[in-house]
């Protein structure tokens, strides 16, 4: 299983505000137990940076604000290796994110993580077909 100790503790540290950035760490270091074992860092960066480009002009607000974010955690986790990633590996993570058995879609934080994450799956696919 792959650590994200210290990719949590660096978003605490430099994502701003506050308010944003312990969720966010909160949410990724819940994530981590689910990251298939061989999946790396970088191959969660590659998914991240993809998730975090805007493929319409028009996208609605949340969804824009996701990406911001994103971006943000492929640019400090960025930080933290110098190896780079696959995204087929990196939809290995996606996949299992969206399909967590533990998750209720009762509890509304659960439910948006396997929502975001189904999305995020799609959009993976959509660029991996893409580049075939």
């Amino acid at each position: 299983m792959i650590d994200l100790t210290p990719l949590a503790e660096a978003i605490r540290m430099q994502m701003q505000p506050v308010q944003r950035a312990n969720p966010t760490a909160s949410t990724i270091e819940q994530l981590s137990s689910y990251v298939p074992e061989d999946v790396t860092l970088a191959d969660l960066i590659t998914g991240w940076t993809v998730v975090s480009k805007s493929v319409n002009e028009n996208e609605e607000i949340p969804l824009s604000k996701r990406r911001i974010t994103c971006g943000e955690i492929a640019a400090i986790a960025s930080k933290l290796t110098t190896e780079k990633g696959s995204l087929a590996q990196a939809r290995r993570a996606w996949y299992a994110w969206a399909n967590i058995p533990t998750f209720s879609e009762s509890d509304p934080r659960q439910a948006t993580i396997l929502k975001t994450s189904a999305c995020e799956l799609g959009e993976i696919d959509a660029t991996l077909q893409a580049d075939q």
